[in-house]
């Protein structure tokens, strides 16, 4: 990765290519917090500042998915995201430019509940998006599909299983696989939410807010699904208020007491694709909770 107290050239040259002025950097440092780009502040003579993300040219397809999954949020006009300056490459490296913005780790959590309703009233016709994606380092699949159960089983299940059974720990999934899937299709038979425009990736390293308290969101995995997957994540590493559910509810409308208790087995089954994901980027660390899960999974769908 570029080398800051070295490589302003680099930096230079990169801005350079994208914006529509001559550049000169006043300081350049590294940003902490992503564990897949090396991140950059960047500041101008003038103030202008700029957050970078860099990493190798291999991969660029990952920022350019990010770019292109922020285009279509701020599009909806729901909730602030960073603005996109450029993308590209510059002496091997892919990079992502993007406005800088002066986080806060706390702000209108009830905002952030009204907004994320608000993005998820943006609907298509099927489940899916046009590319493929990623979550995390691991590709996320997006095939088109006009039953949400389908889709689930297809794009969400299934390739995280089939990574799972490349691991060590492969008996272990294996025999439950089967009853796993059959037990989603089983939970999702009669669920038929509006696909809608979804983060993808919503969790509480993924959103912050401005001075004023207004929420922004970032690193997006977005694809057209069931809004309830973005909820459950939330609350899988914590990190979000009671405001913030309580002003969704509010703005998505109650679910009627019968409805509950389907909604909360679905929330199992959601953050199941999560633990899987981090089970085959990590390791062995989360072996037991996606077993857990899964068995959970299986215990729900024949009740």
């Amino acid at each position: 990765m570029p080398d800051v107290n070295h490589d302003v050239t680099f930096f230079s040259k990169l801005l350079q290519s994208v914006l529509p002025r001559p550049v000169k950097i006043v300081q350049a440092s590294p940003v902490g917090g992503g564990d897949i780009h090396h991140s950059y502040k960047v500041t101008l003579e003038g103030g202008d500042c700029y957050f970078i993300k860099c990493n190798h040219r291999q991969y660029s397809d990952l920022l350019e998915q990010e770019h292109y999954a922020l285009g279509a949020l701020r599009q909806a006009d729901a909730i602030r995201l960073p603005r996109v300056e450029g993308m590209g490459e510059c002496e091997g490296f892919a990079y992502l430019v993007l406005e800088w913005l002066a986080l806060e780790p706390t702000g209108d959590e009830a905002a952030l509940g009204r907004q994320l309703a608000q993005l998820h009233e943006h609907h298509n016709g099927r489940y899916g998006w046009p590319h493929s994606n990623f979550i995390g380092y691991s590709v996320q699949h997006n095939r088109w599909h006009s039953r949400w159960a389908d889709f689930w089983r297809e794009n969400r299940l299934l390739p995280q299983l089939t990574m799972a059974q490349k691991q060590p720990a492969a008996a272990r999934f294996t025999s439950l696989k089967t009853a796993l899937i059959a037990a989603s299709d089983e939970l999702l038979k009669d669920h038929h939410p509006k696909p809608s425009l979804l983060h993808g990736d919503l969790w509480g390293g993924n959103k912050a807010y401005l001075a004023s308290g207004a929420p922004v969101i970032y690193d997006p995995a977005s694809y057209y699904g069931d809004p309830e997957t973005d909820v459950a994540f939330t609350r899988f590493f914590g990190g979000f208020s009671n405001d913030f559910y309580t002003a969704y509810a509010k703005a998505r409308g109650e679910l009627a007491p019968d409805s509950q208790a389907q909604y909360a087995r679905r929330q199992v089954l959601y953050n199941l694709y999560h633990q899987l994901n981090h089970f085959n980027l990590f390791g062995e660390g989360y072996l037991n909770g996606c077993l857990q899960a899964m068995r959970k999974v299986i215990s729900n769908a024949a009740q």
